[in-house]
């Protein structure tokens, strides 16, 4: 059985358990008893006799139902290379047809004479040996034939979907705060084809930000995947995995052989302003982005369940001409203003990727490996020129390149100037006229990252370990929250002992920047550990967890700063030598009964620490140092299977140095109702949170709610009231949500 385990976020991400490719690569569970399960790739169980097979079954499918007209047997000998054609034979229901077989050394074939097979169910059976004359195992899989009459009567059809509407009216001391959402989803399928269209609209939607409303469209098949609108894939972890894009992507599934293409738009226009000097009739444009467009393209080769390789090829580009002032600014006059950029230069950027995942032993053990190489331009607003920048020198490629890859020609696929880095090592003469590559020296390549994950799942124990190597230049638009010049090694295990019930988690990080040498005010490294450990004996007995990490942090500073002035003024952006963080948590959760009704007690209390080292700090200066504890209490009771109460406590202290102290504390009561069969449930909160210290308030809220569910209809009613009073001062801010949802 083939399965995956996918969450969709509220904001449209995706989770997903294997993180990778789910839906082209999930998790196995294989019946060790059977030896062999109806997909179309399979090995006969060895008590039939022979050495294993790796037959590709093409058509008919294991399990599958075919028409007369169209019925061919098909069996790929892609993974057999030292099969003996000669010996191939294949029957069904016993009855040989191998006279029928049509044979090469990558694929056989068998048609038959129409009318020779009645309709039913046949199974095929496989017989072949080696060059050596060592037999393999039969292959054997069913299959159903069904007349052209009876195929239009099962034609296979399917249709859910679902519709909703959300509204919230928000009142936050007299000022409005809402928004109405609808949303719709609708699946289907016929005759293996699989269909979906799904939309979002907001009511806050505004040119003044990115999009919010949304439209995707998606058919797939056995072969073929199509999807149109905004829709996040994961197609490699240092190129485009998970942005949200909008536009269209095609997948081919060849079996052994897959291709992707993907078009479409990262961001939208945006401008939020403009202003006008009149006096010299200029315009000055801050706060943008531009429009940027995305290409991608992904070969990939499958060997098998066990290996596979992806190369990709991206390509993202900012439009210069997506700000056009003529067309975003309403009093522009062309014939007499100018303008000027103040903000974000547009880019160009391309990268290079290759991966390999590796997976043994039924998943058990799973290596990948990504290498990647980026080549950017910070600045494509003057257009190409024929000089590129090689460390701190540009010098002049017009005479240093063929007539077919002058710049002026590249153009179309990336765009070269004085801002364009060269993402290989070179050497520079003194006069600029000449340079020498040296591809070789790959640990300085500047725009070099890569990637290598392994995981193995063995004796109980779940390890992983990680190692990232991102140099500085390394770039990808489509992946703007990837972190450059880090060398990151992580490693971790997940310990489960005595049937499950003592899981043990361990975890060891070290991570170092500056990996070029570069002249840097100052450099990082970072280790940090963390263990955590979970007991849970059984039913009635307490359930404990535990879980302590410890964060060092330690800045090699050249400078350091000894007034709050020149803290003010240094370019260094944190003057600490060394950071300290300490997280310890401990859980208990008893089960109680008192007079037959069952009470679930937690108990938690959480530490935290945090010690800064900074050097020539001014007399009467503050420290950073901060502690907190945090305790907290719970008890769930459950007076019957429809009701259920919730008292909880916690009291929180904060400590800043020696001069600052403020403690909250928390009190929450809610009661939850549900009557036929959940076809009603209400439920009621009150919370009272009092701070008192160096900070000092009362905040009451109180939240009821109803969810009603009759047929396929969902209604879903809430109300938020918090009143705020803090230095005789009082603040309210009311909040109705409401949320419906249709199923069908």
């Amino acid at each position: 059985m083939e399965y995956f385990i996918l969450a969709e976020l509220s904001h449209g991400g995706v989770i997903s358990t294997p993180d990778d490719n789910p839906f082209d690569y999930p998790l196995t569970i294989r019946d060790m008893e059977t030896g062999k399960a109806s997909v179309p790739e399979h090995t006969t169980s060895p008590e039939e006799g022979g050495i294993p097979a790796e037959y590709i079954i093409l058509a008919p499918e294991p399990g599958g139902t075919i028409e007369s007209g169209d019925f061919v047997v098909a069996v790929s000998l892609f993974n057999m290379p030292d099969i003996d054609l000669s010996s191939i034979r294949l029957e069904l229901n016993d009855t040989d047809y191998s006279s029928y077989l049509e044979k090469s050394p990558d694929i056989i074939t068998l048609t038959l004479p129409p009318g020779t097979l009645e309709p039913g169910m046949y199974t095929a059976t496989l017989y072949a040996q080696n060059h050596y004359g060592t037999r393999f195992s039969p292959e054997t899989w069913t299959f159903t034939l069904i007349s052209a009459q009876e195929s239009m009567q099962r034609i296979d059809r399917s249709l859910s979907g679902q519709v909703g509407t959300e509204f919230r009216w928000e009142d936050v001391d007299g000022e409005p705060n809402n928004l109405l959402r609808f949303t719709g989803r609708i699946t289907g399928s016929i005759q293996g084809i699989t269909l979906g269209l799904s939309g979002l609209w907001v009511s806050n939607e505004s040119r003044r930000y990115q999009p919010r409303n949304s439209f995707n469209a998606y058919a797939r098949t056995s072969y073929t995947d199509l999807e149109l609108g905004t829709f996040y894939p994961e197609l490699s972890r240092l190129t485009l995995y998970g942005n949200r894009v909008n536009g269209a992507m095609i997948r081919l599934k060849l079996n052994f052989l897959n291709l992707t293409y993907l078009r479409g738009e990262l961001l939208r226009e945006v401008l939020n302003r403009a202003e006008l000097d009149s006096s010299s009739h200029t315009w000055t444009i801050s706060s943008f982005t531009y429009a940027r467009d995305i290409q991608v393209i992904q070969p990939e080769i499958r060997f098998g369940s066990f290996l596979n390789w992806k190369m990709t090829l991206m390509h993202a580009r900012d439009d210069t001409a997506s700000l056009d002032p003529a067309l975003n600014i309403e009093d522009y006059n062309p014939e007499t203003d100018s303008y000027i950029f103040q903000g974000n230069s547009p880019v160009d950027n391309l990268v290079f990727d290759n991966s390999i995942t590796l997976s043994l032993d039924n998943q058990r053990l799973v290596w990948s490996h990504n290498v990647a190489l980026s080549m950017t331009n910070r600045n494509i607003r003057g257009g190409v020129h024929d000089s590129i920048t090689i460390g701190d020198e540009i010098i002049s490629i017009s005479d240093k390149l063929p007539d077919f890859m002058s710049p002026d020609r590249l153009s179309r696929f990336f765009i070269i100037n004085e801002n364009t880095n060269l993402p290989i090592p070179a050497e520079v003469s003194e006069d600029l006229t000449e340079f020498r590559l040296q591809p070789n020296k790959i640990m300085d390549y500047p725009s070099l990252a890569y990637w290598t994950t392994l995981r193995l799942n063995y004796y109980n124990n779940l390890v992983t370990w990680t190692f990232k190597h991102i140099a500085p230049e390394f770039s990808s638009l489509a992946y703007p929250g990837l972190q450059t010049d880090i060398h990151l090694s992580e490693i971790g295990d997940r310990i489960r002992l005595f049937r499950n019930r003592l899981i043990v988690t361990l975890r060891y990080s070290s991570q170092y920047d500056n990996l070029l040498g570069q002249q840097k005010e100052y450099v990082t490294n970072t280790n940090s550990i963390s263990a955590a450990m979970s007991v849970m004996p059984g039913q009635e007995l307490p359930t404990v967890s535990m879980s302590f990490r410890y964060y060092l942090r330690e800045n090699d500073l050249n400078t350091a700063a000894d007034t709050l002035s020149e803290l003010l003024t240094s370019a260094a952006t944190d003057q600490r030598i060394r950071n300290e963080n300490l997280y310890q948590m401990f859980t208990l959760t008893q089960p109680l009964k008192t007079g037959g009704i069952p009470t679930d007690l937690t108990i938690n209390y959480i530490r935290t620490l945090r010690k800064d080292k900074i050097p020539n700090r001014p007399p009467g200066y503050i420290s950073p140092d901060y502690s907190l504890n945090l305790w907290s209490a719970s008890a769930l009771t459950r007076w019957s299977s429809t009701l259920i109460q919730t008292l909880s406590w916690s009291l929180m202290d904060n400590k800043i140095s020696r001069t600052s102290d403020f403690t909250y504390q928390t009190f929450v009561g809610k009661i939850e109702k549900s009557l036929w069969e959940n076809k009603l449930f209400g439920a009621f909160e009150i919370k009272w949170t009092h701070a008192s210290g160096d900070v000092a308030f009362d905040q009451y809220q109180v939240s009821p709610e109803l969810r009603i569910k009759i047929f396929e209809n969902d209604l879903f009613l809430n109300l938020h009231i918090n009143k705020l009073n803090q230095s005789g001062t009082t603040g309210t801010s009311t909040r109705f949500y409401t949320k419906y949802t249709y199923q069908f």
